[in-house]
């Protein structure tokens, strides 16, 4: 997948502004739908850049951070960032992270048995977690996490 460069440029322009100077330039500029994401997703990645630099912190729990963002906007804070621990994270969620996903899919675990909802979904998240956080890599550790859970 190619980035957009307007979108990068956009956000590396926004990256220092706080969230009353970036809604006034949506504002008064009358941003497109597309410019006012890009805006506003880099104000919550600014906010959520010194969290991502505890050493305790899981993949599982940076994947849920950046996944509602625009990739443009992890990139452009990956070239911002003065920490070279949070660059490593951003760039490794852009190029790993937001592409792994567990074997078991919720088909599978319906033929085991779980009905659609609430359960699947939770089970599904532990399953993702748990690959993101390699406490499981291949589908026989996912299918024994997977009886653990139920």
């Amino acid at each position: 997948q190619s980035l957009s460069l307007h979108s990068i440029y956009l956000a590396l322009l926004a990256h220092r502004m706080d969230s009353e100077e970036i809604e006034g330039c949506i504002t008064r500029l009358k941003m497109p739908g597309w410019a006012t994401r890009v805006l506003r997703d880099t104000l919550h990645i600014m906010e959520s850049v010194p969290s991502m630099e505890a050493l305790d912190i899981l993949p599982s729990e940076i994947y849920r951070m950046l996944k509602p963002l625009i990739p443009e906007v992890i990139a452009s804070a990956a070239i911002t960032s003065n920490s070279p621990t949070v660059q490593e994270r951003l760039e490794i969620f852009l190029y790993n992270w937001r592409y792994v996903k567990p074997e078991i899919t919720g088909t599978d675990l319906q033929k085991m048995g779980v009905s659609p909802g609430k359960q699947l979904g939770e089970i599904l998240k532990a399953l993702h977690d748990a690959r993101l956080n390699q406490t499981v890599t291949n589908r026989d550790e996912e299918e024994i996490l997977t009886r653990k859970l139920l």
